[in-house]
This record gives structure tokens, sequence and C-alpha cells, in this order.
């Protein structure tokens, strides 16, 4: 959990190198989101005023897009379902690991971008090409090793 001091600082450090206008919103929030992990209330408020846009508007683009969080997320498993990685074996990745995995959100997320080393996965910012289910094991626990430190 971030306090306000923290979110008033991410959000007056974007606007000292970026125009104050609503056009920014959505580089605004990925900094945010970045900075922050989510985009809490208090975020939502804050930008709102200083984009001159209501609570409604920004939290309407929060909700809409899957790549925005209102609240902490735990680590989440993304895996490609998109069409290159079909031709290289995402179903049997997505059921392999939503077996081993249970107790961590597997989503199925389409296209990461790495099409040419399919299948794809992402946790967190780390993207891993030619997945299997140990990569994605070994990526997962890493990730938790680094929440639980703090990292």
């Amino acid at each position: 959990m971030h306090d306000q001091a923290s979110i008033e600082r991410t959000v007056a450090e974007f606007a000292e190198s970026n125009p104050v206008t609503a056009d920014q919103l959505l580089p605004l929030l990925h900094h945010v989101q970045q900075a922050n992990g989510y985009i809490g209330a208090d975020a939502v408020a804050l930008i709102g005023k200083l984009l001159n846009l209501s609570r409604a508007e920004v939290f309407g683009v929060v909700s809409f897009y899957d790549d925005f969080h209102s609240e902490p997320q735990t680590t989440i498993v993304e895996i490609c379902g998109a069409e290159a990685c079909q031709a290289l074996g995402c179903r049997s990745l997505l059921a392999n690991a939503a077996s081993k995995l249970g107790q961590h959100a597997i989503k199925e997320v389409f296209c990461l971008g790495n099409c040419a080393v399919g299948p794809s996965a992402r946790i967190g910012n780390r993207i891993i090409g030619r997945a299997t289910t140990a990569d994605i094991e070994a990526a997962l626990g890493a990730a938790l090793d680094a929440e639980e430190s703090g990292a």
C-alpha cells in the first residue's frame, strides 16, 4: 500500500516532464501503475484533479484496460493465446500451467508481441519466449521471492 505522499510525488514527477493535458491520461496512468503497482482511488482523484477530468472519467479508463489495476495485485501469469502462440502449443501450456500453478492467477492474453518465439508468457515485466511450464514455474518463483523481499 502506498501512502498519499508517495502517490503525490509520482504524479508530480510526471507533471514536471510532460504536458498537463487530458491527452496525457494514458501515459500518466502507466507511470503511476509502474511506480506504485496499481492505481488506487487516491491516485484516481489526484490524476483527475491534475488533468481536469472527473474521477469517473479516470476510473473508467483504469477499469477498461486489463493492464491497469485499481488494487494491489499478486503475481499473475499471463500466457499468450493469439494465433501464432496457438500454432506453437499455447493451449497445452495453459492447461499444464493451470494444473500445476492453480493457486496463482493464470490469465490468457492476446499477443505479447513475441510471436517469433512463442508460446510466450509474461510474469510482471518479464516476457518468456518458447515458454514451458518449467520456465513459468522458475520465473514465478523468482517473482514471488522478489515480492516477499520487497524488491
